[in-house]
């Protein structure tokens, strides 16, 4: 099974959908405050209303939909049954209001209206896969992954129970279907002696494309950056926030690169080496900041913070930015000598 090293990479991220950024109010136990994602201009009132309703799911979410790994605590709070039950029935009722309306991503690919809690569900669907011991399938599967990408995977590892369930899951989904994955998976079936685990076609979910006429700011340099760099022992103490802060560096790419969990609770122990992203000049966000505020202190403009920082395509306008990490305010490569913004002090 060696061959499926390329093709598993390419399924495994599409899984994810990391162009889409979904849309919603996101409130939880754990963090009460509100986090609202970007709602497209395109859609009525009535169907714009309904990605304003609040909903009870992790805000971590938002960052695994765009391909960071979950960490395995989190995993419960993730997959808590009322989120999913709140975004079916979300799903039901833009399906009803939105019926006919569309979204246009930055590729000029025209997906219904419902595209961002179908990418949460879809997620939810991956990510919360358990085996039959009741175990949470994706820890594994990332391990398996990761050998996989080595080529260094055992048939034990390709035939165990949660690395089919996660195959399957994929390609049963209109999001990560590919037809030319079909009969590596049956191969794979068939080498593992493996029975129900049967394949949909599901039906396309791409609409059509279109030209977009105001494309916005090119962000294949910034991925260029996030990958590795340099090199960082880690020190006793150290979290996401101290080494990106102490490196200058994205806290968003750091995760990136290192492959480490969304929350960043697990970080690695100290003596372990980790890869380090391009360096730029940096600022540490708050739990106040949202990308026009940090543009009203800094002097930069709204659209190149976003070209600067991927992952701030999806928190637009005065939507709250990720707290107490730290964001690009200058190219990844270029480090200002001097500072030309002001951090304001945080609300008492």
């Amino acid at each position: 099974m060696a061959n499926l090293v390329s093709v598993l990479h390419l399924l495994f991220i599409a899984a994810f959908l990391p162009s889409l950024g979904p849309a919603q109010v996101f409130v939880s136990a754990q963090d009460p405050r509100p986090n609202q994602i970007y709602i497209p201009p395109s859609l009525s009132p009535a169907c714009a209303a309904t990605f304003r309703e609040i909903i009870p799911c992790s805000q971590e979410i938002i960052l695994v939909t765009r391909g960071l790994d979950p960490d395995s605590a989190d995993l419960p709070t993730l997959c808590d049954p009322a989120c999913y039950t709140a975004l079916v029935d979300l799903r039901v009722r833009q399906s009803q209001v939105c019926a006919g309306q569309t979204v246009t991503i930055r590729s000029g690919k025209i997906y219904p209206a419902t595209i961002r809690v179908d990418a949460l569900l879809h997620t939810l669907d991956v990510i919360c896969l358990k085996d039959s011991s009741d175990q949470y399938c994706s820890p594994g599967f990332r391990k398996y992954y990761q050998n996989y990408r080595s080529g260094n995977v055992s048939l034990e590892e390709g035939c165990a129970e949660c690395a089919l369930k996660t195959w399957q899951a994929m390609l049963n989904s209109d999001f990560s279907y590919r037809a030319d994955l079909v009969p590596v998976f049956s191969s794979i079936i068939s080498s593992c002696q493996a029975t129900d685990y049967p394949l949909t076609s599901p039906t396309p979910y791409v609409l059509g494309t279109t030209t977009v006429s105001h494309p916005r700011p090119s962000t294949t340099s910034v991925r260029s950056s996030y990958t590795c760099h340099g090199k960082y022992v880690v020190q006793p103490g150290d979290t996401c926030l101290s080494v990106s802060r102490k490196n200058q560096v994205s806290t968003y790419a750091l995760i990136y690169i290192n492959k480490l969990a969304a929350s960043c609770r697990n970080f690695p122990a100290p003596g372990t080496e980790i890869c380090l992203p391009q360096s730029c000049s940096t600022y540490t966000a708050t739990r106040e900041d949202t990308s026009v505020s940090v543009s009203q202190r800094t002097g930069l403009s709204v659209e190149q913070l976003q070209s600067y920082n991927i992952d701030l395509n999806m928190h637009r306008g005065n939507v709250a930015l990720p707290p107490l990490r730290e964001i690009c305010l200058s190219p990844p490569g270029e480090v200002a000598t001097t500072q030309s913004w002001t951090r304001v002090a945080r609300p008492t």
